[in-house]
């Protein structure tokens, strides 16, 4: 905030503040109105020569000089379609009379597209030209000048800035005792303010860094009651809580193995700046963190009514499902007791979000609502136990399954906490009946494990395949037919999971509750080809039948498949094929 007197009245103004050091002994502090800096930044683009765009990987404008083409989809426009295509990350293309610089972002799935006309760039070089000759001929008029010592005073002026540049450069200009200044004056003076300028921008880049994560861990040390609650640090990143009643409200991605991990930091910085706008209103202030955890966004609200908008938290889930299309779950706790109460908040919501697993994703938990509809009958079913055994002592894997599936339907009405133990002991009864030996899990193992099941219908598939595991281990058939019979359930896994990106060997040999190495072994002893070459293989024959019985481009076919759309992916399909995609859809199509 910077105060000064104008006509013997203090004034206060905001302003942004960057400094920065050019010498040992000089610094520089640039100064930049607020007001006037956002004016410039939201001024209207209205240079009809020249436009910027921005579109998503599928082809739809997300930001534009032209505001016609907000929100349309070019992905069918032929200019388009050669820079999605190319493979080039950035670049320049002729086309129709404009000139187009472009360049694709990796990070953010966007190609940003730049255009010029041509005829603009062209009267642009005459214009340089013309400088150019313009200069020259005054230096050779300066040279002529000085060559007969008739215009020294005119070149002393010059002696004396460059004098002066040198000393704020902080570059020593002794060595050079040209009288009236060279080429060699203006290339040094051009290197320096350019290596400056390089530096501001490195500062201005760090010290925006620097206010988003600090912001960040305020927010998080608020939220777990780390934080002291220094009220001119908090005035600093403009944090206020002057109303009565806060909420914490905790946003959790759903389904998250089938996102890129490459994604879920845009995902969950898009999440927090939505959710902070639509938070925010004349009664409610809100702010976010991504510090609780690897695929959680964290809101501390405070707000004058007592009761929090759980219709807010709704528009919150459209918002994500349309922008990135995934679901998300959210559970929430108000209170009235001032700002100590963010870290018992933030434990309620903690513990509201493990009921996801019995709510169901994309779920709104509020946590003095978790009692409503539970049911107060929280034994252990021990009657599905014996049911689970019994068909495994029969070999009968549909039976118990079946068992498992009535086993589930009865914890499911349960606690998350008696869902998650009682499931526990089962597993327990289920490894007993193999063997003492094989029965290397303890309970306290078995908990962390099925904790991270996102859904009931995980918990049922990780109990059925260790009711196969149990049927398989106890027969009576020969070792190889049991290497056999763990191949085929592997086998059906691949198959029913094959177009997950995030398909591994750690998934595989967790369903067949093998170690990674004997799933691995078991299977190419059995099926005569490893785990990761038939899943390429199941991959590759499905691309294969995308491009032959649908319109998808190459690039989708392969996503949809489970496979990396890059330029590996041409290579790849090339050496199993024979062909390039056009090709192959081309040869099939005719047949």
């Amino acid at each position: 905030m910077l105060k000064y007197e104008d006509d013997n009245t203090l004034v206060q103004k905001r302003v942004l503040v960057s400094l920065y050091k050019y010498s040992d002994t000089g610094c520089m502090a640039v100064f930049v109105d607020s007001d006037a800096f956002n004016g410039m930044v939201n001024a209207d683009f209205k240079n009809s020569s020249q436009e910027m765009t921005i579109l998503n990987s599928d082809g739809t404008v997300i930001s534009s000089t032209n505001p016609e083409l907000f929100g349309q989809d070019l992905s069918g426009d032929k200019m388009v379609e050669k820079f999605i295509s190319t493979k080039d990350t950035a670049g320049y293309k002729n086309y129709s009379g404009r000139i187009y610089c472009f360049r694709k972002s990796d990070t953010l799935n966007s190609l940003y597209l730049c255009s010029f006309r041509s005829s603009s760039v062209i009267v642009s070089y005459i214009w340089q030209i013309v400088v150019i000759i313009i200069f020259a001929i005054l230096l050779a008029f300066f040279y002529l000048a000085s060559s007969i010592k008739l215009s020294m005073s005119i070149f002393r002026p010059f002696k004396e800035l460059r004098s002066d540049v040198f000393t704020i450069l902080g570059l020593d200009a002794k060595d050079n005792n040209d009288e009236f200044g060279t080429q060699k004056d203006l290339e040094i003076i051009s290197e320096n303010l350019a290596k400056i300028k390089a530096e501001y921008d490195s500062m201005q880049e760090t010290e925006h860094l620097y206010m988003e994560t600090k912001l960040n861990e305020l927010v998080y040390n608020i939220a777990i009651g780390a934080y002291n609650y220094d009220q001119r640090e908090l005035n600093e990143y403009n944090i206020r809580f002057p109303y009565i009643y806060n909420t914490v409200a905790l946003i959790r991605l759903d389904n998250t193995k089938n996102i890129e991990r490459s994604n879920i930091g845009l995902i969950l910085y898009g999440i927090a700046n939505a959710g902070i706008e639509l938070l925010t209103d004349s009664s409610t202030l809100a702010y976010a963190t991504t510090y609780s955890n690897e695929y959680d966004i964290l809101f501390l609200i405070n707000h004058k009514q007592a009761e929090f908008p759980r219709n807010k938290l709704e528009v919150i889930q459209k918002y994500a499902s349309h922008a990135f299309g995934i679901s998300v779950s959210i559970a929430y706790d108000t209170s009235d007791n001032g700002l100590e109460s963010f870290a018992q908040l933030h434990s309620n919501v903690n513990s509201a979000m493990q009921y996801r697993l019995i709510r169901g994703l994309g779920s709104i938990i509020g946590y003095k609502g978790l009692l409503d509809g539970l049911s107060d009958k929280c034994d252990y079913p021990s009657k599905y136990e014996k049911e689970v055994l019994r068909q495994i002592n029969l070999k009968n894997k549909d039976g118990a399954a079946a068992a498992v599936d009535e086993f589930i339907k009865v914890i499911s009405a349960m606690p998350y906490g008696y869902t998650i133990t009682h499931t526990s002991v089962l597993m327990l009864a289920i490894s007993s009946a193999i063997n003492a030996d094989n029965n290397s899990e303890t309970k306290d193992t078995l908990y962390n494990t099925l904790g991270k099941a996102e859904t009931v219908d995980e918990l049922r598939d990780i109990l059925v395949a260790k009711c196969n595991d149990a049927i398989i281990s106890t027969s009576d058939v020969e070792i190889n037919d049991k290497h056999l019979m763990v191949a085929n359930l592997i086998e059906e896994y691949i198959d029913a999971h094959y177009t997950d990106p995030s398909l591994s060997i750690g998934m595989i040999s967790s369903y067949v509750n093998k170690s990674d190495n004997y799933t691995r072994s078991i299977f190419k002893k059995s099926k005569d080809i490893s785990i990761s070459d038939y899943i390429l293989k199941k991959r590759f024959d499905e691309v294969c039948r995308l491009l032959v019985e649908t319109n998808l481009t190459a690039q989708v076919a392969a996503q949809q498949a489970g496979l990396n759309s890059g330029s590996y992916f041409y290579t790849a399909f090339k050496k199993y094929t024979g062909l390039t995609p056009d090709q192959y859809r081309k040869k099939h199509m005719c047949q």
